[in-house]
C-alpha cells in the first residue's frame, strides 16, 4: 500500500537476563576493521535495508509481564496499531522493528512473532 510503513512485533517471557543481553541479541557487532556482523536477531528474521533508529525494545523485570498494548504504550505510531494486538497476549520484552527495516522469516525468531501491521509515517 502507497504511503503505508509496517512495524513487526516480536514479543516472549524470560527469554532475556537483563537490557544488555537484549541489547547483545538486536544490535550488530563490529569487528576491528569497523565493519558490521549481523546479530542473532538480524540473522534469525532476516533483516535487510538496516536503519538502527528504527528498532524499539521494551524488557521488563524477571517475573514481570504485562499485556502487549499495555508494555507498547508510548511506542512510535502507536496510536495507529496497538489495538490490533492480540488481546490476550503478555510479555516482559519486546521489539519492534519499523520501516525502512525489512523483515523476510519472522517465523525464524526465537521470541514468538506478533504480527506485523501497517500505519502511515
Amino acid at each position: 500500500m502507497k504511503g503505508f510503513a509496517s512495524v513487526w512485533v516480536f514479543a516472549g517471557r524470560g527469554d532475556f537476563d537483563g537490557w544488555e543481553a537484549l541489547e547483545r541479541y538486536i544490535e550488530p557487532v563490529y569487528d576491528a576493521q569497523v565493519n558490521a556482523q549481523a546479530s542473532a536477531f538480524m540473522r534469525e528474521v532476516g533483516l535487510q535495508d538496516y536503519e538502527p533508529d528504527c528498532i524499539e525494545a521494551e524488557l521488563l523485570e524477571a517475573g514481570e509481564v504485562l499485556p502487549l498494548a499495555e508494555l507498547l504504550d508510548g511506542t512510535s505510531y502507536g496510536e495507529q496499531w496497538l489495538r490490533r494486538l492480540p488481546a490476550d497476549v503478555s510479555a516482559n520484552a519486546v521489539i519492534c522493528v519499523f520501516s525502512p527495516n525489512r523483515i523476510s522469516t519472522p517465523e525464524a525468531c526465537k521470541l514468538p512473532f506478533i504480527g506485523q501491521y501497517a500505519y502511515i509515517p
